[in-house]
């Protein structure tokens, strides 16, 4: 770890002062332990990107986790994942946005998303989150149960909020 430190500083060096340095003399066993000690380290690893996209994009990838729950390809992992990565995002935009106050809905439809957003956390928590849940006559309505049910409400709720708010326009910072 030392030695690819040293590596890095001294190439740091000659790239600021523009003329060449010597490189500290390392064996190649000492410089390759290092490389894989700092990768199993997580050190040479990149940092987490961020991006830029669109409403839409997130509201496609809602309906995309809605899917793989009802089809039981999420697990509660994945909708933890997608709650941080996707929903929680979503959200916010949909709260923060300036757009709501011209529009009849919008705040409500905002307002619903986050209570739907709290309630989906503590459904996927739940020891009975996932399992299914059954209408008035016995039919089974939602194979996932309440996460699935939460996630349904949610897909609508920002389908909605598109028909009112162009959701091609609207960009969320992720």
């Amino acid at each position: 770890m030392k030695v690819v430190l040293a590596c890095v500083v001294a190439m740091a060096s000659a790239l600021r002062h523009g003329r060449p340095t010597p490189t500290p003399k390392v064996s190649r066993k000492a410089f390759f332990s290092g490389v894989v000690g700092a990768g199993v380290l997580g050190l040479t690893q990149p940092a987490r990107a961020f991006t830029l996209d669109s409403a839409s994009q997130l509201v496609g990838e809602l309906a995309g986790l809605k899917s793989d729950v009802k089809n039981g390809k999420a697990n509660a992992r994945k909708v933890k994942s997608a709650q941080e990565r996707t929903l929680a995002p979503l959200s916010n935009a949909m709260t923060k946005n300036p757009l709501n106050e011209k529009t009849d809905y919008g705040d409500l439809i905002a307002t619903k998303m986050s209570k739907d957003l709290s309630a989906l956390g503590e459904a996927v928590d739940a020891k009975d989150g996932f399992a299914p849940l059954r209408s008035s006559t016995g039919d089974i309505s939602y194979p996932a149960g309440r996460v699935e049910k939460l996630l349904t409400k949610m897909v609508e709720s920002t389908d909605a909020y598109c028909q009112i708010v162009d959701c091609d326009n609207l960009l969320i910072y992720r």
